[in-house]
């Protein structure tokens, strides 16, 4: 399977604790892991698909430079690849609450992608942010520099890691501290129609475990 095609990330959690130290390296930051494909934990290579939050509110990252700079909606994508949300309260979730995240990467193939209104001309693609079913902010991302960034992570030699992130060449790991009842990877993108039943098809799976 390959991410080419894009790929869309689906996480059912509650957040039992918000931005934390690394465990492993002392920073001085603090951040949170979702996931990341890298070819280790522990290699402090830049070259990996990650995301997370952090407290410079970086959320991820498919490479380390990007041939397009700019401000989506609630999401900004930086000349040094990193895509970081716009405040603490556009993420809509705090330390404690139970949410279903979702992150799209979308890739445009040179068409318009239905509501965002993506130029193929730019050769951009949509890097999309869903909260419990709902789309919460999007911004472009260069086609050209995640497929560059791709060609070393979406290979076999690389793991997919889920609720650990590493942090640049510092070595440190950040985790996800919380439960995670329901995780999905898909190696494409899917609609807004697609992403809203997911989610209510699984809280409504969930519910029927609270109620025996």
């Amino acid at each position: 399977m390959t991410f080419k095609n894009g790929f869309t990330f689906e996480f059912y959690c509650k957040l039992n604790k918000w931005l934390t130290d690394s465990y492993n390296v002392k920073t001085g930051r603090k951040g949170i892991g979702y996931f990341c494909k890298a070819d280790s934990l522990y290699s402090g290579d830049w070259r990996a698909m990650r995301f997370g939050l952090m407290d410079s509110l970086w959320i991820g990252d498919f490479s380390n430079i990007v041939a397009w700079s700019g401000v989506g909606e609630m999401l900004s994508t930086y000349a040094d690849g990193d895509i970081r949300v716009a405040s603490w309260d556009d993420l809509g979730y705090i330390e404690g609450d139970e949410f279903y995240m979702t992150v799209i990467y979308r890739v445009n193939n040179g068409g318009i992608v239905p509501g965002l209104g993506v130029s193929g001309e730019e050769n951009l693609d949509v890097v999309e942010y869903y909260l419990n079913g709902s789309l919460k902010g999007y911004t472009y991302y260069s086609h050209d520099a995640y497929m560059k960034g791709s060609e070393y992570w979406d290979s076999d030699g690389c793991e997919f890691f889920i609720g650990a992130v590493y942090f640049g060449q510092t070595g440190a790991i950040y985790n996800f501290k919380g439960d995670c009842y329901t995780t999905r990877l898909y190696y494409n993108s899917l609609t807004p129609e697609q992403i809203k039943l997911n989610y209510e098809l699984t809280l409504k799976y969930r519910d029927s475990f609270k109620n025996e």
